[in-house]
């Protein structure tokens, strides 16, 4: 539980996340069975999902709120990025859904992110370069080409 708590002191954690953990602390206790070591791991977790130190459905919105004031995601990145974090897809569109993000807006952001670091789109080459930067951050091919063909 020690471990537990400090981890999440830490950064917020999805119960996924601990629970790998905790796991992986856990493989190098030979104090104890397989079955006692199952057994605390889940009752490590029981415990903090009682004191609201666990919460998918808050970490989702709180990842998703962080990641895309540091860098533009499409819907699809960031869900994938959750489900890697161990959050349902449920979940993640949930959370996706009630976030105040628009895809075009998002979209935007990105293109000036790229512009910013690589400069104007001035050929058929850096056009490339934009649309792979685009679909890498998870947005979706038709607004995407719709996009670019305003440059």
């Amino acid at each position: 539980m020690d471990y537990a708590l400090w981890l999440l002191s830490r950064r917020d954690m999805s119960e996924f996340e601990i629970l790998k953990k905790l796991h992986l602390k856990a493989a190098k206790a030979d104090a104890f069975s397989e079955e006692e070591k199952e057994d605390a791991q889940k009752i490590i977790i029981v415990r903090l999902k009682e004191l609201g130190l666990i919460n998918d459905e808050k970490f989702a919105r709180m990842f998703l709120r962080s990641k895309m004031m540091l860098s533009p995601l499409g819907k699809f990145a960031a869900i994938s990025k959750l489900a890697r974090k161990g959050i349902t897809k449920n979940i993640a569109e949930k959370a996706w859904e009630g976030s105040a993000f628009d895809d075009d807006v998002t979209l935007e952001r990105a293109c000036q992110s790229f512009i910013r670091k690589k400069g104007a789109i001035d050929s058929d080459k850096q056009k490339q370069r934009l649309i792979r930067f685009l679909a890498s951050r998870g947005f979706k091919a038709g607004m995407i080409y719709e996009k670019v063909a305003r440059f």
